[in-house]
């Protein structure tokens, strides 16, 4: 068996603490959050929707960080990526269909950012990780 390494631990770490905040702020704010932003609408289910599985993926994540074997994290790493990819692909098709003020466009390219270094991050110690 495969041991992680403590660099990819760290890694989850960090992927763990951002899905917090963020679960923290469509769960428990999310409309003040969204108001702050300036988002155009406001759907509350879609807000703690989103949250909630942000939630349930930090908590999978940090489980994950007790286990010291690869084969038995390497399905949450996969589902993390798998799922910061796919909110990155939303998040563009949004910035092109959806007209929003210059405060909600600036807010989605700051979290764009944020996920384009997680997924350059988790892709990177994914591929070094010996299987």
């Amino acid at each position: 068996m495969v041991e992680i390494t403590k660099r990819l631990k760290i890694l989850l770490l960090i992927n763990a603490i951002v899905g917090l905040i963020f679960a923290f702020l469509y769960l428990a704010i999310s409309h003040i959050y969204l108001s702050l932003i300036q988002w155009p609408f406001y759907d509350p289910y879609y807000s703690w929707s989103f949250g909630g599985t942000l939630l349930i993926l930090s908590i999978f994540t940090l489980l994950a960080i007790k286990r010291t074997e690869w084969e038995q994290i390497r399905i949450i790493f996969e589902l993390v990526i798998a799922w910061q990819l796919t909110i990155l692909i939303l998040n563009i098709i949004g910035l092109i269909l959806i007209p929003a003020p210059i405060t909600s466009l600036i807010s989605t390219w700051a979290n764009n950012f944020l996920l384009i270094i997680l997924i350059i991050a988790n892709l990177y110690f994914y591929t070094k990780q010996k299987i």
